[in-house]
């Protein structure tokens, strides 16, 4: 596969209302094309023979308490992302909670 130039990643980059600087542009393409090789091998896996399997997440919510900062973090136990069966971040619902909780 030919590596992007730094025109199409400019032109990607704007395309997606990313603000690139002239500067970050060399580093940016060279990061991009990097990570395309990386992922190459991953073309040629014989993906024809695996049988599809559905993968259903249920989502998170972000339970926050009134005046809570947006971002979750350790500091502000109102901030936990909480979903079916868990009663707090890390918490599991077979009852387990990790060490360190």
């Amino acid at each position: 596969m030919a590596d992007l130039t730094p025109e199409q990643v400019a032109a990607m980059a704007a395309a997606c209302g990313l603000p690139m600087a002239p500067d970050d542009l060399a580093e940016v393409t060279h990061r991009l094309n990097a990570l395309l090789d990386a992922l190459a091998p991953l073309g040629e896996l014989p993906l024809n023979e695996v049988e599809p399997t559905p993968i259903i997440a249920e989502p998170l919510e972000l339970a926050r308490s009134e005046g809570a900062s947006t971002a979750p973090s350790e500091a502000s136990p109102g901030n936990r992302l909480r979903g079916p069966g868990t009663r707090e971040a890390g918490a599991r619902s077979n009852g387990i909670t990790p060490t360190g909780s």
